[in-house]
């Protein structure tokens, strides 16, 4: 049959050329656009985890009388942990869609996680210990995580 593509190896690799170059200019645009902030999303949630660990000593015994280096680090280090959280979450293209699928928390509830982890940070000199455990167990509920650790740290 004349007219065929191959009768025309020059254009056939031309061709073939344009659309590999096209899948992966394709396949760059999804990585930045949708995987590299998922990702992103769920590094912020794991610096949470991490916080909520290593600060329960201090935000578990809220308390004026500690150094206050030590108060004004968590204080800082919780609320930089929640803005964080919470600009990850924003700069998810078609979010709510991930969110259907289960690959991140509802929107709702990073907003939500995020109100309690700042309560955790204002109350550290001075709020009840009850509020703050119930605001730690919420985040758990509401990013889907768990920080229970401790059960497997016991020496005995």
């Amino acid at each position: 049959m004349q007219g065929e593509l191959g009768d025309y190896p020059v254009l056939t690799f031309v061709l073939t050329i344009l659309g590999g170059i096209l899948i992966f200019l394709i396949g760059q645009i999804a990585l930045r656009v949708c995987v590299e902030p998922l990702q992103q999303l769920r590094s912020a949630i794991a610096d949470v985890i991490f916080v909520l660990f290593y600060y329960a000593p201090i935000y578990t015994n809220p308390a004026k009388d500690r150094p206050k280096e030590m108060n004004d680090r968590a204080e800082d280090v919780l609320r930089e942990k929640a803005g964080i959280l919470f600009s990850r979450a924003q700069a998810i293209a078609c979010y709510r869609m991930f969110a259907t699928v289960k690959l991140i928390p509802t929107y709702n509830n990073v907003e939500e996680a995020v109100r309690d982890l700042t309560l955790i940070s204002n109350n550290i000199r001075s709020g009840d210990l009850k509020d703050n455990e119930t605001a730690r167990d919420r985040i758990q509920q509401l990013l889907g995580i768990s920080i229970k650790p401790t059960q497997h740290l016991d020496p005995r």
